[in-house]
């Protein structure tokens, strides 16, 4: 769904629940996730599955989110290693 600015939210976590990371405000992270990807890969469609990707990973890993770290930047080292 190329172009729709928005993160998939109903994927459930190991424990059925959805994934706290996005669970708030999606586009919060969206926006600036997006911007990140853009300036990497130079390519607006690319950018926008690997934000789509690391959406997805943030819901698969969610159970190694530390607290301590603040969510974004934990959000922007999964996004690296999807690029």
């Amino acid at each position: 769904m190329a172009g729709s600015n928005t993160i998939v939210t109903s994927e459930l976590s190991t424990s059925g629940r959805p994934s706290r990371a996005f669970s708030q405000d999606p586009q919060q992270f969206y926006d600036h996730l997006l911007l990140v990807a853009k300036g990497k890969l130079h390519d607006l469609h690319m950018a926008e599955d690997v934000v789509q990707e690391s959406a997805l990973r943030t819901v698969k890993y969610q159970h190694t989110y530390n607290p301590n770290i603040r969510r974004e930047i934990w959000i922007v080292g999964i996004l690296m290693n999807c690029i």
